[in-house]
């Protein structure tokens, strides 16, 4: 998504340049000015090139890293989760996060992203588990199924927070891209789930104890056997 918002800004800022000679007027309306320079024969779209890690610094800074990306994303987050020993399922009681984005454009947007990757996140280490049969074909091939997450799902106290403090010299508009690096987050409640389960064994003798499972999603039927 950062490439396509630097293509974007890359492509206006063509536009920008051929509109220039027209500018004469400060109170000219948009409208009149794309007319005036579409009558005078100014080419009225542009392509614009955005290639991740082959770009100069926005503003100067340090130099990019020696990887395909411009830069990295930091964030944190504590989850707190609650079992059903019998039934095996599973309830997000909250979940607080922070998320790096650099100079958001839109607070409001980017904090949609982070709690729509970290929901996301959610099925991907609870519900959503791709089982294929003896011969390689898929049997979870519906929602019957395949369970993506529902509103059930998600969080019941649920806090994001945006650290906005420190520019990304490297990112458009001096932002950070938001959604995937948050999804990655929801680890969290995947190891609050065990550590749950783990509480829940406490009472279970060292030799008779099984290792807690490992494997992701941690469906109702793994907490169950758990």
């Amino acid at each position: 998504s950062s490439a396509s918002c630097g293509a974007t800004k890359a492509a206006c800022d063509i536009l920008n340049d051929r509109l220039k000679p027209f500018r004469s007027d400060p109170n000219i309306s948009w409208k009149a000015l794309c007319e005036t320079a579409a009558e005078a024969g100014v080419q009225m779209t542009a392509t614009g090139w955005f290639s991740m890690g082959k770009n100069p610094p926005i503003v100067p800074g340090p130099p990019a890293f020696n990887t395909p990306l411009d830069y990295l994303a930091w964030g944190a987050c504590v989850t707190e989760v609650e079992i059903d020993t019998l039934t095996g399922e599973t309830q997000v009681i909250s979940a607080n996060l922070v998320y790096d984005t650099g100079i958001s454009p839109n607070p409001a947007l980017d904090m949609g992203q982070c709690e729509g990757g970290f929901v996301m996140g959610l099925g991907n280490i609870f519900t959503e588990e791709v089982v294929l049969d003896e011969k390689g074909k898929l049997v979870t091939d519906s929602t019957w199924t395949y369970k993506i997450p529902s509103s059930t799902d998600i969080p019941i106290y649920f806090q994001v927070d945006l650290y906005s403090k420190k520019p990304n010299l490297r990112g458009v508009l001096r932002s950070k891209a938001a959604s995937e690096a948050p999804m990655c987050l929801s680890a969290t409640g995947f190891f609050a789930a065990r550590e749950a389960i783990n509480a829940a064994n406490s009472h279970v003798s060292s030799a008779d104890k099984e290792d807690t499972f490992w494997t992701s999603p941690a469906t109702v039927e793994r907490i169950a056997l758990g």
